[in-house]
């Protein structure tokens, strides 16, 4: 369900004005700046805030698609005959093995 994810991007553009940089009537910014609180980024309000709406109308999309992404990954797996091949994934080994119907 993508409620949860359509409850953040409510909740994101009630509290936030993508051109408000925090000086005006709702007085909040999601500017980052390098150094403070840990931060590694510097990132304007509009800017930090189009990230925001653009990473949550992605996650909408994959939890709208992802019963689909399932069922072709398995039809590839099941049906492919391939062979699992043990990778690196920069997360460890892990069995690896192509889905070419999966596009």
């Amino acid at each position: 369900s993508t409620a949860s994810v359509e409850a953040m991007i409510d909740l994101l553009l009630h509290f936030f004005d993508p051109h408000d940089d925090g000086g005006g009537a709702r007085n909040k910014s999601l500017q980052l700046r390098y150094g403070s609180g840990g931060s590694r980024l510097s990132h304007s309000h509009s800017q930090q805030f189009k990230f925001v709406l653009q990473t949550l109308l992605l996650w909408k999309q994959i939890i709208r698609d992802m019963y689909k992404l399932w069922h072709l990954t398995d039809a590839d797996l099941i049906g492919s005959g391939g062979h699992y091949v043990l990778r690196n994934t920069g997360q460890g080994m892990n069995r690896v093995q192509s889905a070419p119907k999966l596009q």
